[in-house]
């Protein structure tokens, strides 16, 4: 398994529409992939944490790139794996108006984890910046 994190910067004109497409895209496909994350989107930014096969991460990951939604991505997390942090997320939105708020929700699912709290620090950098 791989896992990466990436942010970018939103692109000029994506309503928050487009964003809620782009999960609902990645519910549907990434199973068949065996890939599973989160989106995190502040209006202006995302930061995605995506885990599975390397070369479906890979591959995923080279469409992102391309897909014109978004600019300056940068991966900030590249790690192998050995089993799934996310197993049950194809693609979980952290936007929660009803349950906890994302950060706890993440701190919850990472905490004992090797390398969580690395990836729980660059959440909360995204969140504070």
């Amino acid at each position: 398994m791989k896992r990466i994190v990436y942010r970018s910067t939103i692109a000029a004109g994506v309503a928050t529409a487009e964003v809620f497409n782009i999960i609902d895209t990645s519910n549907r496909r990434n199973p068949a992939r065996g890939i599973t994350g989160f989106l995190l989107h502040d209006g202006e930014r995302f930061l995605q944490f995506l885990e599975g096969p390397p070369l479906e991460v890979e591959g995923l990951l080279a469409e992102i790139e391309r897909d014109p939604r978004h600019t300056d991505l940068a991966i900030v997390y590249d790690e192998g794996a050995q089993e799934p942090w996310f197993p049950d997320w194809a693609m979980k939105r952290l936007i929660n108006f009803t349950g906890p708020p994302a950060i706890d929700q993440l701190r919850e699912e990472l905490a004992g984890k090797p390398d969580g709290e690395r990836v729980l620090g660059l959440v909360e950098e995204f969140l504070r910046d």
